[in-house]
């Protein structure tokens, strides 16, 4: 027996009063569970396109974010190597000039960068942070000083041209060997360079400035 039939005997068993309040109450239910249906429905659209929004907002406000960070990596080469320090660095030494102490003054103001390097027209390094973003001291004189990178692609871009050279991020030979210098995982290692020739007063080529992204410290703006 169908549910509509059984529903209909149920009735006719039943006195007029009762019929009455049965059907006054079918009848009620029902547009209430349209009703119900619609606003669920309206309400389910309404959640989901707000979710979609706020996820598309989020999107954009991420990449905005990613291109606010590249854009002051790409300036902060780019003045830097134009600095009376760094042309001084590459032709005295980093002693001399105390190019030593004004890259860890960076490292730890701008908390941006694993490693800040000034190298001379050959990719010798001649002068390198000692201390991270903390302050605390690392065996960067050891592992770079005095070595050349010369042959690097980065270098040779940025020795040659006239503009800020970004790498892909990647992982970097440096950051590789301080990374198991210091014990932490290789992940440590992937990054980005950001390099810019440092000329002199005529436009000559005197060396190259190099800052090596910490990539944490990114992670840590984008949350």
């Amino acid at each position: 027996m169908s549910l509509f039939a059984r529903f209909y005997h149920y009735l006719s068993t039943r006195s007029l009063t009762r019929k009455f309040m049965l059907l006054l109450l079918v009848f009620s239910l029902v547009p209430l569970a349209i009703v119900g249906y619609m606003a669920y429905s309206t309400a389910s659209n309404a959640l989901r396109n707000d979710v979609e929004e706020k996820l598309l907002q989020l999107n954009v406000n991420t990449v905005n974010t990613i291109d606010r960070i590249l854009f002051e990596r790409f300036q902060d080469a780019r003045v830097w190597s134009m600095l009376e320090i760094a042309k001084s660095a590459t032709e005295t030494g980093s002693g001399a000039t105390g190019a030593t102490e004004f890259v860890n003054r960076l490292a730890r103001q701008y908390r941006m960068y694993r490693l800040l390097l000034i190298l001379n027209a050959d990719g010798v390094c001649v002068t390198v942070n000692t201390v991270n973003h903390n302050g605390k001291m690392m065996p960067t004189n050891r592992l770079f000083l005095s070595r050349n990178v010369g042959e690097a692609s980065w270098f040779q871009e940025a020795l040659r041209g006239k503009r800020v050279v970004a790498t892909d991020w990647g992982k970097i030979p440096q950051l590789e060997q301080l990374a198991a210098e210091l014990g932490q995982p290789q992940t440590a290692a992937f990054s980005m360079i950001f390099a810019s020739a440092i000329r002199d007063d005529n436009g000559g080529v005197l060396g190259v400035w190099a800052n090596v992204l910490d990539w944490k410290s990114v992670q840590e703006l984008l949350q």
